[in-house]
């Protein structure tokens, strides 16, 4: 597990999640760039091998994650680790960060497979003790921030209603002026929440007019 620093060897869960994550991305881009230049740039075999590596590591950290942060008989992860490799434990519904908003972080970052079981039910429990559509986390003084990585995070789980709701909230309060705490990440999680959601329908679209005959009446 990646720790936070050398002077400081917590290991979190929300950290790993997205080291997780990062590995993947990286993997997609090597296997784009060797498929459209290695060939002519003779190295080929040298960023088949790295990718190689980059799934192995993205592999093991998988395993680590779930074998060491996830607690099966509560259904819960651990929010991290400390130098010493004992777990922090999550306090589920008393705090938000890291406990609560950890336990979505495993499912956006591409650890947890949103239609599994684990997810459905680790999402269910975070939207059971966290209101997020309507900003009351942030209004409620939870969150110094808005932490609109949820709506990412909804978009993943394919919750369309909350989503939606959080958008015509969203369109409400925040689009007319930007207000602060609002800054260029919060907003890029909206954006790639709706990209997410736009994907979803297409896919369905797909499915039920593969031959597009609807779309060309349209």
């Amino acid at each position: 597990l990646s720790m936070v620093s050398l002077s400081n060897q917590t290991q979190y869960l929300m950290d790993n999640s997205e080291v997780y994550g990062a590995l993947n991305v990286v993997q997609n881009l090597f296997d784009f760039y060797w498929k459209l230049d290695a060939r002519n740039l003779n190295l080929e075999e040298r960023l088949i091998k790295i990718e190689a590596e980059l799934k192995q590591w993205a592999e093991e950290l998988d395993e680590i994650i779930e074998g060491l942060l996830f607690d099966e008989a509560q259904m819960l992860y651990a929010y991290g680790m400390d130098g010493e490799g004992k777990l922090l434990d999550s306090k589920l519904g008393k705090r938000f960060y890291p406990d609560g908003i950890g336990q979505l972080y495993p499912i956006m970052f591409g650890l947890d497979d949103p239609r599994s079981e684990q997810a459905k039910q680790l999402y269910a429990l975070f939207n059971q003790h966290y209101a997020w559509v309507d900003f009351e986390l942030f209004d409620q003084g939870e969150t110094d921030f808005y932490w609109f990585v949820i709506a990412y995070g909804a978009a993943v789980m394919k919750d369309e209603d909350r989503l939606l709701s959080f958008l015509a909230n969203y369109q409400k309060r925040i689009m007319p002026d930007h207000p602060y705490p609002i800054y260029n990440a919060e907003v890029a999680w909206v954006i790639m929440a709706c990209d997410v959601m736009i994907k979803h329908h297409n896919q369905a679209i797909e499915r039920l007019d593969p031959f597009k005959i609807l779309q060309s009446k349209s």
